[in-house]
């Protein structure tokens, strides 16, 4: 799991801050806007978490679709690369 995660990551152009054991946080800077996530994980499952941002108008669990899109696609790529390693 930590592997995908972290290779997701890479090919996504995400800055890993952190890589604690079940725990990886991570931050995309694009243009002005920057979003910082937390992952947990174990052997099985993970879940992406939002963190902190800045310029995405952030506000009572609204936030910049960008950010959505970037989560998206950071899932998508984490479930290619699991996929790509059980083969």
């Amino acid at each position: 799991m930590r592997r995908a995660i972290l290779a997701a990551l890479q090919s996504r152009q995400w800055t890993v801050e952190r890589a604690d054991r079940g725990n990886i946080m991570a931050l995309i800077q694009r243009r002005n806007h920057q979003a910082e996530i937390t992952i947990p994980y174990s052997a099985s499952s993970y879940s992406i978490r939002y963190r902190d941002s800045q310029n995405l108008g952030y506000k009572n669990g609204k936030i910049h679709r960008n950010y959505n899109k970037w989560i998206q696609n950071l899932d998508r790529s984490i479930q290619q690369e699991l996929n790509r390693a059980s083969f």
